[in-house]
């Protein structure tokens, strides 16, 4: 029974990435009061902010990082031939790993929440900026390479 609800969990955690809405904390709420009492000015910061507003949205931004991550992904896979494959399954196979641990752990110990696999899913579309520049780097060195063996001759 608990291993299914393990599992079950896990599978949860992994599928809900994105930042969350974030909620704004009632007048009365203690954390709220002892903000007034104690930091004043940063009391007055968090009065006027959009998030205790109510009208902080995140959609707009979740979509953009899914974006991102979608076009990066299939920018690795055109950019590199096939032969590299091999490589970066290493690289990308160590990250899923530690991304399904980090789902296992977090949804086992305390809840299924966004804001748990969000800090570390950013790894996969950082790893795919860092692949396509070095991709960039080296298509353009080696074009200017070409242009001065060129010019040279």
């Amino acid at each position: 029974m608990y291993i299914g609800k393990s599992i079950n969990s896990t599978f949860q955690q992994l599928c809900s990435i994105g930042v969350e809405k974030p909620f704004a904390f009632p007048a009365d709420n203690w954390k709220i009061l002892m903000l007034k009492t104690y930091f004043s000015s940063e009391y007055k910061e968090l009065s006027g902010s959009k998030q205790n507003a109510n009208v902080m949205e995140t959609a707009g931004f979740n979509f953009i990082y899914t974006l991102f991550f979608v076009i990066s992904s299939l920018l690795i896979l055109v950019f590199y031939p096939y032969s590299a494959y091999k490589e970066l399954y290493h690289i990308y196979a160590g990250i899923l790993v530690f991304i399904v641990i980090n789902a296992f752990t977090s949804s086992n110990f305390s809840m299924v929440s966004p804001r748990f696999q969000n800090m570390v899913f950013w790894v996969l579309p950082a790893t795919n900026t860092i692949l396509i520049l070095k991709y960039l780097q080296n298509k353009y060195k080696v074009l200017s390479l070409q242009k001065t063996n060129d010019s040279q001759n």
